[in-house]
């Protein structure tokens, strides 16, 4: 089994090679790859030779003419998942409607979702892209003014994520550099004590009372610490979690005796099939059965009270 995983692992490898010279990553595992928008892979060595001077240059396997910018490092094992997912992203960026964009018309816009899927599929399969190509332009040129609003109010949307995502950045940075300066503070405030203890206790006629006072403000000190820290655990703010519904107030559990209607005779009690005996021979009567409880005379009294269950009726 290892070695078919192995196997399968090394073709894996090999399927991403360099068009160009033609090494993969099973001869080179540390191979940087960029992937185009056609899905097929230059390593950096040739990506840069390849674009030496020129913004634009074909690829070697398709023929297609691909820009510089348009290679990108490889983040997919398969051209063809590079491939798949760049032609969505592209597509998506002029087929962005929403439901808003057709009244609600839950109708329409599911229209407009299965011909998205089209183009996506038909592109990526390469199914009648001529056709395929000349709807999506269509689709364009009728709906031009919703596809640029959305554009620009998603340009808006990424402004704004990203506006905050900065200022939540700089605001943990300000955290750290404050707790920073705190901790720093108060390193210099145990150092000047320490200082300020070994020359009280030099400059002292009695060394060892002056070191009694210290060790009784030390002591002090960690009481204090010990009961500012039991007041924090105990006014800690506790997450509750609420409902918007009125309470009701809730009575405990009661037992109540289940009374079941049999529209029969009753059956026997349990103490007349202890006395006569009914509940020998049955199967159940072993010691680990007894000890949960369930003993000879509830299974007989079972079995006849099925028997006694609708007689009436």
């Amino acid at each position: 089994m290892l070695e078919v995983v192995d196997e399968e692992d090394k073709l894996a490898l090999e399927g991403e090679r360099c068009s160009k010279c033609h090494i993969s990553r099973a001869e080179d595992y540390n191979l940087n790859l960029f992937a185009g928008l056609c899905g097929h892979f230059l390593c950096k060595t040739c990506y840069t030779s390849e674009f030496d001077g020129r913004p634009s240059a074909e690829c070697l396997i398709c023929g297609e003419k691909r820009q510089r910018n348009s290679y990108v490092p490889k983040r997919f094992e398969s051209g063809d998942v590079h491939r798949a997912i760049m032609i969505r992203l592209d597509m998506l960026k002029d087929l962005n409607l929403t439901i808003e964009d057709f009244d609600n018309n839950e109708r329409r816009y599911n229209d407009y979702l299965e011909f998205r899927e089209d183009v996506v599929y038909n592109l990526e399969f390469n199914i009648d892209t001529h056709r395929t190509e000349k709807r999506l332009e269509l689709f364009r040129k009728r709906h031009r003014d919703q596809i640029n609003k959305n554009i620009s109010r998603m340009k808006r949307e990424r402004m704004a994520r990203e506006n905050h995502l900065r200022a939540k950045e700089e605001e943990e940075k300000l955290k750290l550099m404050e707790k920073a300066k705190e901790l720093e503070d108060a390193r210099a405030a145990r150092e000047r004590l320490r200082r300020d203890r070994l020359e009280n206790i030099a400059s002292s006629r009695d060394p060892q009372a002056a070191l009694s006072a210290i060790y009784e403000d030390i002591k002090r000190e960690r009481e204090e610490r010990e009961r500012i820290e039991r007041e924090r655990e105990k006014n800690k703010t506790k997450i509750v979690f609420e409902d918007n519904h009125p309470k009701k107030s809730r009575l405990l559990y009661k037992y109540v005796p289940f009374n079941l209607a049999l529209h029969g005779p009753a059956p026997p009690s349990t103490p007349m099939i202890k006395t006569k005996r009914m509940g020998e021979g049955i199967l159940q009567n072993a010691a680990a059965v007894r000890a949960g409880g369930f003993t000879p005379e509830l299974a007989v009294k079972h079995c006849l009270a099925d028997a006694c269950a609708c007689l009436f009726d």
